[in-house]
């Protein structure tokens, strides 16, 4: 039985707060004999089927003098040994006739402190923070 509540879920006996991001870090693909890197921290959860997704967005590190705008979705919440991740994977902004692909795993999540009083569910702030519709 899975209970879906904006705050909670259950995927298979596993039950944490929506209120969680993830760090992730990965190297793109070289291309034209270069590479860059995405680092960052997800969006907090978005419930998504009996799961959630987060959104990453962001610019990569500098190489050759330029850099690449990225943003995806990841994968739906992978259970592990002291907690859960998430696989991600997407390709940069085009910027001088190029672009990158990049994949990855994201570390284990780390709790937020999102608590408001009178606080009902999180997808007004996700929609302003993360323009999420």
């Amino acid at each position: 039985m899975y209970y879906y509540h904006p705050y909670m879920v259950n995927f298979y006996g596993w039950r944490k707060s929506y209120d969680h991001v993830h760090v992730y870090e990965a190297k793109t693909s070289t291309v034209r004999e270069h590479h860059h890197e995405v680092a960052g921290e997800t969006s907090p959860a978005v419930p998504y089927g009996n799961s959630h997704i987060h959104y990453m967005a962001g610019e990569t590190t500098s190489d050759r003098a330029h850099r690449h705008r990225y943003c995806n979705w990841t994968g739906p919440a992978i259970v592990v040994k002291g907690g859960h991740i998430h696989e991600f994977y997407g390709r940069t902004s085009v910027v001088l006739e190029h672009s990158h692909t990049y994949k990855g795993k994201t570390g284990l999540q780390k709790e937020i402190d999102r608590t408001y009083p009178g606080r009902v569910d999180l997808r007004e702030d996700l929609q302003t923070e993360y323009g999420m519709k």
